[in-house]
């Protein structure tokens, strides 16, 4: 029984934590116009964690920046919304006034293509440099033939066998 009441007991937690912080970001103190997003404009929240906080060093977006200039930011974003401005637009505007480092994440462009592409085609070029090279390996070792006599005898001995035994008995005086 005491799982059951403790799990009960983390939801309820849960949830009013959920619910309370929630109202604690609904209330911005932004005009109306609220969206599916719960006090937002439609594709506000969108567009504010496509955006850095432009205002210090710090690697964080808008949507959970909280100095000044991102809470005015982020004031200006929905009043533009609201206005019907396009999330694009509003977001090329503070590009051009900010920079392209307020993106936080880069223009797809010609790197964004190349990297991928690149790395397959080296990655292509060596699969097929392994298999030419195991073919080779292996026709070198077909032509070179068996290793063991047919039969699983072991090859003749010869003058070399009979040097290199000499050499170890004399190396291995207890042998």
């Amino acid at each position: 029984m005491w799982p059951i009441r403790r799990a009960a007991v983390f939801l309820a937690l849960t949830a009013f934590v959920a619910l309370g912080a929630g109202s604690a970001r609904a209330s911005d103190g932004l005009p109306g116009c609220a969206g599916p997003e719960g006090g937002k404009a439609p594709g506000e929240l969108a567009l504010e964690s496509r955006l850095i906080a432009p205002c210090c060093d710090s690697p964080q977006t808008l949507d959970v920046h909280q100095s000044p200039t991102a809470i005015a930011l982020r004031s200006e974003i929905h009043a533009r919304l609201c206005a019907g401005e396009a999330s694009e637009s509003i977001e090329a505007d503070l590009v051009r006034r900010h920079g392209e480092g307020i993106r936080a994440a880069p223009r797809t462009g010609l790197k964004s293509v190349a990297v991928p592409v690149v790395g397959g085609v080296v990655l292509s070029s060596s699969a097929a440099l392994l298999v030419l090279a195991l073919r080779r390996w292996r026709r070198r070792s077909e032509q070179a033939g068996p290793s063991v006599a047919p039969g699983g005898a072991l090859p003749p001995r010869d003058e070399d066998d009979e040097r290199l035994d000499e050499e170890l008995r004399r190396l291995d005086p207890s042998g």
